[in-house]
């Protein structure tokens, strides 16, 4: 299965093929994509044919690791119906894959355990631990200590206007505040 775009431009025809999405439902905001990524290429000189070219291997990566992550995070892949008609933990767990799809420095995870089965906990603190070996900051925003990530090495709380860090026996790992 192969996906076929044509760039026409003046009297030449360009055709660029990649492979075809594996849930051809799942590729909503594929074409502003498509067309941020082109449009990015441009503005850094490339010449039109080799922006699309660009683009779509962009695409095509990021549908392949958004497919990669469904599966880690116990998904059959990237939900394709309408938010309203998907079920809580599977929209929660599709959080998961936007947050972590092209390795950040920074995740915001907010409640990312709330209406999530337990058994699939494992795969998100996994993930979060391999993006903080790779130098990534995560912010955990969670209502509790008991949903805090193993490793954890620093727990806040919001106290007025400000965000003041545990200390002493309550702090994850004995870390003070600094």
């Amino acid at each position: 299965n192969v996906a076929e775009d044509v760039l026409f431009e003046k009297d030449q025809w360009t055709w660029y093929a990649t492979p075809a999405v594996l849930n051809p439902l799942s590729t909503h905001g594929t074409g502003c994509s498509l067309s941020a990524a082109i449009a990015a290429s441009l503005a850094i000189g490339r010449d039109l044919r080799a922006a699309v070219a660009e683009g779509k291997a962009y695409v095509a990566m990021t549908e392949a690791e958004a497919q990669a992550l469904a599966n880690a995070f116990g998904l059959p892949g990237v939900p394709a119906a309408r938010p309203a008609r998907v079920p809580e933990p599977d929209l929660r767990r599709a959080e998961w894959v936007r947050a972590f799809l092209g390795a950040p420095a920074l995740l915001l995870l907010e409640h990312p355990l709330r209406g999530v089965a337990r058994e699939h906990g494992a795969a998100l603190f996994a993930a979060a631990g391999a993006a903080r070996a790779r130098g990534a900051a995560v912010l955990w925003v969670s209502d509790g200590a008991h949903a805090l990530p193993p490793g954890a090495t620093r727990r806040g709380r919001m106290d007025g206007a400000r965000l003041a860090f545990d200390t002493g026996a309550d702090a994850p790992r004995g870390e003070t505040a600094s």
